[in-house]
């Protein structure tokens, strides 16, 4: 064989050494996403926050007359039941806990926390991955805290989604759920009726967007029932999902718990 005709043959070799290598490697890439916990990020309504506020619209348990957040704020997130949900998914004679849950299912979330300030802990946490997927709610604060417009509550949200493209981990929107804004005490009573409706705003375009891009999509305003004063028909049964005028109550958390479980299902089946 000629000198040339070894280096082409040495060529082709090295060509399909790396092939292989890059073909293995991407193999146990998704090999190592398919254990992977699902990422659960967001702000308070992610962090399962309550224990705290007060509203007529909601009942509170245990009741907290002096409103001391530090003393009396308790945790209880969504991903508390969605990943022993997961986890039954994978083995339905496992004996579930929430350590075992915690596999299949982890939250980062910054309580108080705008689209905005999230998006570097949000690359943060890519970074650790590896992640089977992304559920991202986010957007309330801008409007209920910051008073932010929809627009910009949504542009905020959508670079959210857009970190997630960037590391290749799929995301699952959600779109946010109603807030009582009358009865938030941060919000300013001249600005209670207009943040409420541009929260109903973020609300439609973030259905807009995933629909847009082709993304899975839970909407928590159809999932959580919005409150109602205590003179409306559905008040109670509207009151058992809140825990005050923006949070979740146990039930409320477990509720879009659910319908996420539903909405991962194609996705991790593509995973």
């Amino acid at each position: 064989m000629s000198a040339g005709g070894a280096l082409t043959c040495g060529v082709v070799l090295a060509t399909a050494v790396v092939a292989m290598v890059l073909r293995r490697r991407r193999v146990q890439r998704l090999a190592e996403r398919a254990r992977a916990p699902i990422l659960c990020f967001g702000d308070s309504l992610t962090e399962g926050y309550l224990g705290v506020w007060h509203s007529p619209c909601a009942p509170q348990s245990p009741p907290n007359a002096d409103r001391d957040e530090l003393v009396h704020v308790r945790f209880r997130p969504y991903a508390v039941r969605l990943g022993a949900r997961l986890a039954v998914q994978a083995d339905p004679a496992a004996l579930i806990h929430v350590g075992l849950g915690l596999r299949y299912a982890e939250t980062r979330a910054y309580s108080g926390w705008t689209a905005a300030e999230l998006l570097p802990r949000l690359e943060a946490a890519l970074r650790g991955g590896p992640w089977r997927a992304a559920v991202i709610l986010a957007g309330t604060n801008d409007i209920v805290m910051e008073g932010a417009n929809a627009e910009v509550a949504a542009r905020r949200v959508r670079a959210l989604w857009h970190a997630c493209d960037r590391q290749g981990v799929t995301v699952v929107a959600v779109a946010p759920p109603d807030c009582a804004t009358e009865y938030h005490g941060v919000v300013p009573p001249t600005d209670k009726g207009r943040r409420r409706d541009e929260l109903a705003g973020l609300n439609k375009l973030i259905h807009e967007m995933a629909r847009a891009e082709c993304r899975a999509l839970v909407d928590a305003r159809t999932v959580i029932p919005s409150q109602l004063p205590a003179d409306k028909p559905g008040h109670k049964e509207a009151a058992r999902f809140w825990d005050d005028s923006t949070h979740f109550s146990v039930l409320g958390s477990d509720t879009l718990a659910d319908a996420i479980f539903e909405a991962l299902q194609p996705v991790l089946q593509r995973a």
